[in-house]
């Protein structure tokens, strides 16, 4: 069995071989014909060849430039994004600031009033142990 295998790829190989070997002919066939045809002397062949070298050079140019385009606008728009992330969190800053400026204004009026309070019940206090001395006294 493992014969076998070995002689089918090695048929297989070998049919391979003859199928690119006879198109690489019928290839040559047809461009000497096509040449015949046309008249196309050696520099024309050559000048033919440049040309389509120059021709693939430009396409390879052109989809370098369409690309870097395409990274540039892509960047731009990161860009964009990151300035916009910067923006929100620029104002969510500066709401929570004004929060804690508030809270802290309030927690500042809240300690004058108990401030307040803490000294009316104070004087209230001593008043009220003043009159009892003054009684005591008297």
């Amino acid at each position: 069995m493992a014969e076998e295998k070995g002689t089918l790829e090695a048929a297989y190989e070998k049919t391979k071989e003859v199928i690119c070997d006879a198109a690489e002919s019928a290839k040559e066939f047809a461009e000497d014909a096509y040449d015949k045809l046309t008249g196309k002397t050696a520099e024309q062949k050559a000048a033919d060849k440049v040309k389509d070298a120059a021709d693939w050079t430009a396409d390879k140019i052109g989809d370098a430039r369409e690309g870097c385009h395409d990274l540039k606008e892509k960047a731009e728009d990161k860009l964009d994004d990151a300035r916009d992330s910067a923006r929100d969190l620029k104002k969510k800053a500066e709401h929570k600031l004004d929060e804690a400026r508030d809270s802290a204004y309030d927690a500042k009026e809240r300690a004058k009033e108990k401030g307040k309070d803490f000294v009316e019940r104070t004087g209230d206090s001593v008043e009220h142990l003043g009159e009892k001395i003054k009684k005591s006294v008297d």
